[in-house]
């Protein structure tokens, strides 16, 4: 795979120097990807085809390199190897639904996961008691999803999701018609009415890198404030702040909101009378 071309919301990497916080423009600052405290945010990786399984999940402190071995708890909880030999190429897959069974205190680390050929580190997780307050994503798709040098596996319900210490709000509304003239007249044809809700968000490269497919995914779920949206389509646009190491994002997407009506008014070249609807005219 590209390097940098990452697709995961927790990605992980080859040396603990390419995590997010260790490059010379990030200056040792440590984005917070929240997740709740016992859970693990779902994740896959990339290998060459072979046979081992996994064989160590150790999670470390961030602060204090404590480590602490949670193999077992993620086999049990999900962790697997989906191994596609016809293209010389395993996945590493978690699908992070389930909670593990030891409490994980509030704080930041991250995960160094072997199969006992390679050894993986992953981003720095910031573990919180609650998520009840973020704004949540959640997507996937049908079937996997095939791209150069590699896939990523949508089998066994698996799909990605993040917490945004966000919330929806000043919705943008969009107004079209069709009109067509007759007899020095104008009647509406149709009008289509449409409301994109919006939010904004700080993210590094890593997360705009795994977001950015969110767009061409079949199913993208949104919750916020106890309410959730299955978005129709989903746009992020990020505008890079200075230093390099976080853009402002400015999100947007709509769902079943569209309203649409064929006919209505005529249009009078007078100023339009809002009491004539085109309908009637036929009846008339």
């Amino acid at each position: 795979m590209t390097p940098n071309n990452n697709f995961n919301i927790l990605p992980f990497y080859s040396t603990l120097q390419k995590q997010n916080h260790r490059k010379d423009y990030a200056f040792g600052e440590v984005y917070p990807l929240f997740c709740q405290s016992g859970k693990i945010l779902p994740f896959q990786i990339l290998r060459d085809t072979r046979e081992d399984s996994v064989t160590s999940v150790l999670l470390v402190r961030l602060d204090t390199s404590e480590t602490t071995d949670i193999t077992e708890q993620m086999i049990n909880t999900g962790l697997m190897v989906n191994r596609y030999a016809e293209y010389g190429q395993d996945v590493i897959t978690y699908h992070g639904r389930f909670i593990l069974s030891s409490p994980i205190p509030e704080g930041r680390y991250y995960i160094e996961l072997s199969d006992g050929v390679q050894t993986w580190y992953s981003e720095v997780l910031t573990f919180v008691l609650s998520v009840d307050d973020y704004l949540k994503i959640r997507y996937w798709d049908s079937d996997s999803f095939m791209f150069d040098g590699g896939r990523i596996d949508f089998t066994n319900t698996f799909k990605f999701e993040v917490y945004l210490p966000t919330q929806i709000g000043r919705p943008e509304y969009e107004f079209e018609e069709q009109v067509e003239k007759r007899d020095g007249y104008q009647f509406v044809e149709k009008q289509i009415s449409e409301k994109t809700f919006r939010f904004t968000f700080v993210a590094p490269e890593y997360l705009l890198d795994a977001l950015r497919i969110t767009r061409m995914m079949d199913y993208v779920e949104i919750t916020c404030k106890g309410d959730t949206y299955n978005a129709d389509q989903f746009l992020i646009t990020p505008k890079w702040q200075g230093g390099g190491y976080l853009a402002a994002v400015e999100a947007e997407f709509q769902c079943n909101t569209v309203l649409k009506k064929l006919g209505g008014r005529d249009i009078f070249s007078t100023g339009g009378d809002f009491n004539n609807d085109f309908n009637d005219d036929f009846n008339n």
